[in-house]
């Protein structure tokens, strides 16, 4: 019976304080460097695109959390992964984005901010649009997780160059 109640209790605290996840793709923000990245990706099979004179890694057409995403776009910041940027535009009657949108809101819903969701370590911005195009009902949408100390010192750097 302690063990059950002490399990409770740690099951409950883990939820109250659940952190936005930073690892993904076998990538951790913040750590994984340029350099560890193409073949951490290609161990997972994914047919990798880059543009070298932006530092970043593209995979095209492929399903990631049960859900189809046009293009996964993986940026870094002097070397090391600063974000991941998932986008898609799908047949709502295939996929419904919504559906994930709930799902953020319900995990991370005291990190809500107006452009996403922000834990102090890692933020997620958002961008979900419904619109018909045709005869077809469609999703729009956006999700980008970034290091958040990288974010501040990239406006920093933005704000001393001006």
């Amino acid at each position: 019976m302690k063990k059950i109640f002490f399990l409770l209790i740690l099951i409950t605290s883990i939820d109250v304080s659940a952190q936005i996840q930073r690892k993904m793709l076998g990538l951790t923000l913040g750590v994984t460097k340029y350099s560890q990245t193409y073949n951490i990706l290609k161990s997972q099979s994914y047919s990798i695109g880059s543009n070298a004179v932006r530092e970043q890694f593209i995979i095209d057409k492929v399903t990631v959390g049960g859900y189809y995403w046009d293009k996964i776009e993986i940026d870094f910041y002097k070397g090391i992964l600063f974000s991941i940027k998932f986008s898609g535009n799908i047949d709502k009657r295939n996929c419904d984005y919504r559906k994930l949108e709930s799902s953020l809101n319900n995990l991370y819903k005291q990190y809500k901010t107006t452009e996403g969701y922000d834990d102090g370590t890692t933020i997620i911005e958002t961008y979900f649009k419904d619109y018909i195009f045709g005869s077809s009902e469609s999703n729009l949408c956006y999700i980008t997780y970034k290091h958040k100390a990288f974010v501040t010192k990239m406006k920093n750097e933005a704000s001393t160059f001006w």
